[in-house]
């Protein structure tokens, strides 16, 4: 790899400071005790006159006299409508009138006792392949 020469060999250069010397300490804008305001109404408070002075004003009623007493909307005795259906009710007559029926058993009887279906001892079914097992081969003879 090249390796470049520096921009400006030698020594770093070290820059002077922009204002060379001691800090310098700011006045303050305004040099002295805090300044008190006066107020901005000097004295001591006003009070308001009242903007209607005297008693209070009582105002007359709407409709001065003793209440309105509304009439009914329907003057009288109450309407007392009649019944839907006058008279005692009525009680409707039974759908099946008499005793009510007793049916009889669907079998009447003894129940019937059913045979089994294989009556008798069982069956020994003889063997699939009679004989003494067969003895496969391997599939691969030989040393595992």
């Amino acid at each position: 790899p090249q390796v470049l020469p520096r921009s400006s060999p030698g020594p770093p250069q070290v820059l002077p400071r922009s204002s060379p010397g001691p800090l310098q300490v700011l006045s303050r804008s305004s040099p002295g005790p805090p300044q008190v305001l006066p107020r901005s109404s000097p004295g001591p408070p006003q009070v308001l006159p009242r903007s209607s002075p005297g008693p209070p004003q009582v105002l007359p009623r709407s409709s001065p006299g003793p209440p309105q007493v509304l009439p009914r909307s329907f003057p009288g005795t109450p309407l007392v409508l009649p019944r839907s259906s006058p008279g005692p009710p009525q009680v409707l007559p039974r759908s099946s009138p008499g005793p009510p029926q007793v049916l009889p058993r669907y079998s009447p009887g003894t129940p019937q006792v059913l045979p089994r279906y294989s009556p008798g001892t069982p069956q020994v079914l003889p063997r699939s392949s009679p004989g003494p097992p067969q003895v496969l081969p391997r599939s691969s003879p030989g040393p595992p």
